[in-house]
């Protein structure tokens, strides 16, 4: 749910919106956008700074919205997600943080 309504907050955004981003794109994204918000003193961290991640995260809006919506009826997939973002944003490892399944399918470069 928590993902929906950052995603939704986002607005719409310049840039593709027709690929699928990776796990790895959505995290590091996730993330940025969620410390974002954290560090700013009303909860809000505003139109530019919103732009500036998504932009140097080379993802829209809309990608974000569309991996929620393709991912989030696995409800197993999607834990593994809160997990290793949680552990992004405490400063660890995505290997440290995913199960054992999600690692070995980082190290073989393979995707859900």
């Amino acid at each position: 749910m928590g993902t929906i309504l950052l995603v939704s907050s986002c607005g719409q955004v310049s840039g593709p919106t027709d690929a699928e981003i990776s796990r790895e794109s959505f995290i590091a994204t996730y993330s940025d956008l969620r410390l974002a918000t954290l560090a700013s003193s009303d909860g809000d961290m505003g139109t530019a700074t919103r732009d500036s991640i998504l932009d140097a995260n080379g993802v829209s809006a809309d990608q974000l919205l569309a991996f929620a919506t393709v991912h989030g009826p696995d409800a197993e997939y999607m834990r593994e997600i809160w997990i290793a973002v949680g552990a992004r944003m405490d400063g660890e490892s995505l290997d440290s943080a995913a199960t054992p399944d999600v690692a070995s399918a980082q190290r073989d470069g393979t995707n859900r």
